[in-house]
């Protein structure tokens, strides 16, 4: 037999996340005939266990890699992948997200490792931060960007972003789609979600799937509730998930006197379960590289109001495939979700036609093909 294509992923933890999704599912579906695959990253994170049960995946912990900066906490990431990098003579480093790509990046090249790919799974820099920041970070992802062979990104509008921002030359970009497992979501027609919260049969659930923290922009939804609820009062809300922004949110809920019609669930391991027993879902994001829970709704032929941002209009056409409406605009999320409720057969329709969508570009095994694809071409 051939020997084995030494591959090493970097990723900073795991918790539920769209890269954290993509990079397990990269790693537990590759071809473990073809590649010895090894994952580092902080060991910390409600996916811990998922990447714990992958067979002959080596796991490899990263204390000191965080999301925050802390220049003592970097520098000793660094130092520990840089060493990793030297003992395991990877073929491959492909790294995932922003701090890990600069750190393993950079420490994979000193290595001289042959080949070194990054995932560029969102933009670390958008229009909501200071100008000075947003240069700062746009010239660091453009000098760590230098030293990868390849760049892979989740949509077709974020790969032409990063053309015309001058990230990097056009050659040196790929597109490939994040996969969903379909599979999951078939096993279910419907959900149990309204039993579960004690809502009535004739109840209208609405909710969202992501972390409670700023990028997804919770308040803005949680802001949005009152509006609808002057105009619909059998109608209940769920924000799925848990982050940061949990405790302003449920003062929130407190401060508008929502607590009878709005639900925080936390973190839950039966996504599909939470998404078939939805009527409309929301993202309202302020940036998103595409959005794993937006195509796992998009999936379940679920009425879907979702913030234009980033690569989220690759996948929503306004009124065809979903309601686009713009970002920190709770008045306008009001609207949307009004009108997808009021308009039964429209709704219907931008389900339907987001699920084709989804259904023909977006399954796992092809985001796994042509990942593998990539590889081949180097070796």
């Amino acid at each position: 037999m051939s020997k084995l294509i030494n591959i090493l992923h970097i990723i900073t933890d795991l918790p539920i996340g769209g890269a954290q999704y993509n990079t397990i599912y990269t790693v537990e579906k590759l071809n473990y005939k073809k590649y010895n695959i090894s994952l580092a990253c902080n060991c910390k994170g409600e996916m811990l266990d998922k990447v714990k049960i992958v067979p002959n995946l080596n796991l490899i912990d990263v204390p000191f890699l965080t999301r925050d900066i802390n220049l003592i906490k970097d520098f000793k990431a660094f130092l520990s992948i840089f060493c990793l990098i030297r003992r395991g003579k990877y073929h491959i480093v492909h790294t995932h997200s922003s701090k890990p790509g600069a750190i393993g990046t950079i420490a994979a090249w000193l290595n001289k490792t042959p080949v070194i790919i990054h995932t560029l799974h969102g933009f670390p820099f958008n229009e909501f931060m200071g100008r000075f920041t947003n240069k700062i970070y746009t010239l660091l992802e453009k000098f760590w960007f230098y030293f990868c062979d390849k760049i892979i990104t989740v949509s077709q509008l974020n790969k032409e972003k990063a053309i015309k921002i001058k990230l990097a030359p056009r050659e040196k970009l790929i597109n490939i789609y994040s996969g969903i497992d379909m599979d999951q979501f078939d096993k279910i027609s419907s959900g149990d979600l309204k039993k579960e919260l004690g809502l009535p049969d004739n109840y209208k659930l609405i909710g969202s799937v992501g972390r409670l923290s700023h990028q997804k922009d919770p308040i803005c939804f949680i802001k949005s509730i009152p509006l609808v609820l002057k105009k619909i009062k059998k109608i209940h809300f769920v924000l799925t998930g848990d982050g940061p922004l949990r405790e302003i949110l449920e003062k929130f809920i407190i401060q508008y006197k929502l607590s009878e019609h709005v639900s925080l669930i936390g973190n839950r391991d039966d996504i599909p379960n939470v998404l078939k027993s939805l009527d409309v879902f929301v993202l309202s994001s302020l940036y998103e590289g595409l959005g794993r829970s937006l195509t796992e709704a998009m999936y379940c032929k679920l009425p879907i109001v979702a913030t234009e941002v980033e690569g989220v209009p690759e996948l929503i056409n306004h009124m065809k495939t979903g309601y686009l409406v713009q970002p920190r605009d709770h008045y306008e999320i009001a609207k949307g979700l009004l009108f997808c409720l009021r308009n039964n057969t429209h709704a219907k329709s931008m389900a339907c036609n987001a699920h084709k969508l989804v259904k023909n570009k977006f399954h796992i095994l092809k985001m796994i093909d042509r990942i593998d694809s990539l590889y081949q071409a180097y070796i």
